[in-house]
């Protein structure tokens, strides 16, 4: 297991299963395919399948659409910001703390 992917599964684990807030910087790689990893691995099929479209319609009604549900319902933010300075970070940090602990 990769690092993206093992940070992904703690996300997701603690943002859809036990409704904790989590945040991750991920400057290698875009918010759409993290998502799309995330949704893979909630849905239980494979990513290839979601990016070739050949995911019948019932796994569609039975698996994707109820994690895409569950997903969109979590307290999850994903910030894929390119070429961050530490600054930068830090001032991301920092406005995040507000959405962390509210």
């Amino acid at each position: 297991i990769g690092k993206t992917a093992f940070v992904l599964g703690l996300m997701r684990s603690a943002a859809i299963h036990h409704s904790i807030k989590a945040l991750m910087f991920s400057p290698g790689e875009c918010k759409y395919a993290l998502m799309e990893r995330m949704l893979a691995a909630e849905s239980g099929i494979s990513g290839a399948q979601l990016r070739q479209g050949c995911v019948p319609m019932e796994d569609w009604k039975e698996h994707v659409y109820p994690a895409a549900g569950r997903i969109s319902g979590a307290p999850l933010r994903i910030d894929a910001s390119r070429d961050l300075t530490v600054s930068d970070l830090c001032a991301r940090i920092l406005a995040a703390q507000q959405y962390l602990l509210r």
